[in-house]
């Protein structure tokens, strides 16, 4: 499975990519048929507080499955899109058919 993280609008942390890397890898360890993960992480500034975003584009036969979590973290923001994944990753994990 190949792993990109792209940081938009902050600069790159490599303890970050390393939890993010590290959480994914548990992930592609029950589900070895994923073929990619696109990861999108955010930070937004508002007047009154600052967002911390993690998007996710999984890969993998058929349509890819999208996640986004907005919270008060990063680590936050990446557990619950990772959790997120795997729900729908289990999800479609019992649509398909095996023969």
């Amino acid at each position: 499975m190949t792993i990109a993280i792209e940081f938009v609008k902050i600069d790159r942390s490599a303890t970050l990519s390393q939890y993010v890397v590290e959480k994914l890898n548990a992930v592609y360890a029950k589900y070895d048929w994923l073929v990619g993960v696109q990861v999108y992480i955010k930070k937004e500034q508002y007047p009154a507080t600052t967002a911390y975003i993690c998007e996710m584009k999984v890969s993998l036969a058929g349509p890819q499955i999208f996640a986004s979590s907005t919270k008060d973290s990063f680590e936050k923001a990446i557990n619950t899109t990772i959790n997120e994944i795997e729900r729908q990753i289990e999800k479609r994990k019992q649509h398909q058919l095996t023969y």
